[in-house]
């Protein structure tokens, strides 16, 4: 080959790549498609509701009604949890974990510490517990401790077990279980004034507070102390949801979604997916051509297993899912962010609950900064491409303040990495 033949060869290879580099910018400038990936209940569809509070139009009084609905759901269903759950950890309605106590002072608990309330009596005031069950922590102080719970269940053996126990808590725990959301409610009607009145009863009891200190053991949904503690207020037949009603309230993806949103000029097509294993069999078509991909982890969840199999750590399970995404060859170009979620209950759970205990490689103190670096380093070590960077975010998604702030911090990240991977 000649040199004026190279240079010429030269020449138009750099004009192909520039034509490439433009034609990719000119894309870019229109419209950018990005994934909402991660585990189920990781707060993708959390976070995709905040791009339309943030970015988009709201929601219009149509779509509030729809959600009035998944909140009475989310309602019984948290309520049957509980009470389901009651009888799997034996616990006795009307059980009041002790606090500061020694242990000989614990052995002796069982027989002088019951309330009446266990076996149907005990006055109101016995009965009382805190409105807000997520803010005892006295109750988190003592919530690992083995020999409480088996006190609970000796308690809850001489109570009478699942089917002897009397009293207005087991009664309203009756309710609760023949209420089939298929039949005992539909969509536009209330939820019955009898079922109402029986979530009411058993959020005030402190078996069930007990219960509740112990949701890692079981399946809770996260909105559970958020709408409970506002019972009255959710269930007025006038009530219209707001917009942290909305952001609290929990429904299942099950189909691919696609939300349209313009920020600054640039049309962004963000696709939400269900997170369970069962869902994960529909992503693959949507891997095309994707720009920016956000990658959810619940970080509260590190003393949490699996809904789908009862038995897999949760944050396990995110770690295999996004080594497997990250390190996907058709990702190569993708810019990648994970939004740790759930800061605010993990800050709450630190208080009581030992990553070291979930996690032995974790030397550090019980702390915010120490556990978030210890998980974020975690993800970060799963990228096996060096040259990539993967930014990490701790949110809170259902803050909308926090959430603009991260978001426009995101698109900073996403218009930049696009622009560098297109050559500008």
């Amino acid at each position: 080959m000649s040199i004026e033949s190279a240079a010429a060869a030269a020449q138009s290879k750099k004009l192909d790549k520039q034509i490439k580099s433009e034609v990719r910018v000119a894309k870019f400038q229109q419209t950018v498609k990005m994934l909402l990936l991660g585990a189920g209940e990781t707060g993708k569809s959390t976070i995709l509701k905040q791009f339309k509070l943030i970015y988009g139009s709201g929601y219009t009084a149509e779509e509030r009604m729809g959600y009035k609905t998944a909140i009475l759901a989310n309602i019984v269903t948290c309520a049957k949890a509980l009470v389901y759950a009651m009888d799997a950890l034996k616990i006795p309605y009307g059980f009041e974990a002790p606090t500061n106590l020694s242990k000989d002072a614990l052995g002796a608990f069982t027989k002088s510490h019951m309330s009446l309330n266990q076996v149907g009596g005990g006055s109101e005031k016995e009965r009382e517990v805190k409105d807000d069950a997520g803010s005892d922590k006295s109750l988190g102080d003592i919530r690992d401790m083995g020999y409480v719970a088996k006190m609970a269940e000796e308690a809850y053996v001489t109570a009478g077990g699942e089917n002897r126990q009397r009293g207005p808590s087991p009664k309203a725990a009756q309710v609760i279980r023949g209420c089939e959301m298929s039949f005992c409610f539909g969509i536009d009607e209330s939820v019955p004034e009898e079922v109402i009145d029986a979530i009411k009863i058993i959020w005030k009891d402190s078996g069930i507070l007990y219960c509740f200190s112990r949701s890692n053991e079981f399946q809770l949904f996260d909105c559970c102390s958020y709408f409970l503690n506002d019972i009255d207020r959710v269930t007025e037949p006038k009530y219209v949801p707001t917009d942290a009603d909305i952001l609290n309230s929990r429904v299942m993806t099950t189909t691919i979604t696609e939300t349209k949103i313009k920020i600054q000029q640039v049309l962004f097509r963000v696709f939400d997916v269900g997170g369970q294993r069962t869902e994960r069999k529909k992503w693959v078509p949507y891997f095309d051509d994707v720009d920016a991909i956000i990658y959810m982890v619940a970080i509260s969840s590190y003393d949490q297993v699996l809904v789908e199999d009862n038995s897999t750590n949760r944050l396990d399970e995110a770690m295999t899912l996004f080594a497997s995404i990250c390190n996907h060859p058709i990702f190569n170009s993708t810019a990648i962010i994970i939004f740790m979620n759930k800061i605010d209950i993990f800050k709450t759970k630190l208080k009581t609950v030992a990553i070291s205990k979930y996690f032995p490689k974790f030397k550090g103190p019980n702390n915010v900064d120490k556990g978030s670096a210890f998980f974020a380093s975690q993800f970060l070590a799963l990228n096996s491409n060096a040259k990539r960077k993967i930014y990490v975010h701790f949110t809170w998604a259902t803050d909308t303040k926090q959430i603009k702030k991260v978001l426009a911090t995101v698109y900073q990240i996403i218009t930049s990495s696009n622009l560098k991977g297109a050559g500008m």
